[in-house]
């Protein structure tokens, strides 16, 4: 059986291959941003770079952002002010 000049076989190979081309140009995309992010700062660096701790804390209220960095930066905030907290947050 043929389709437009190609037989269902051929069709067939060359749709699991652009899966395939598919499925490796997403692996190395998720790849190249593992690759670009920067890692966490510590809280303790953030509790000695203020400019820093205050423009993240904004920027994640801002976003609602919950990364690594957003409750780094938190959690220097709420040791620096004596309160209690976990992880970012507040605890009673």
């Amino acid at each position: 059986m043929r389709n437009n000049g190609r037989s269902i076989s051929a069709q067939g190979e060359i749709e699991a291959f652009d899966k395939t081309a598919f499925l490796v140009v997403l692996a190395y995309g998720a790849l190249l941003l593992l690759a670009c992010s920067k890692p966490a700062q510590s809280v303790d660096w953030y509790k000695s770079h203020g400019a820093a701790r205050t423009t993240m804390v904004d920027q994640c209220l801002i976003n609602g952002e919950d990364s690594h960095d957003c409750n780094n930066a938190k959690q220097a905030e709420f040791e620096l002010s004596g309160i209690p907290a976990k992880n970012g947050r507040a605890v009673r």
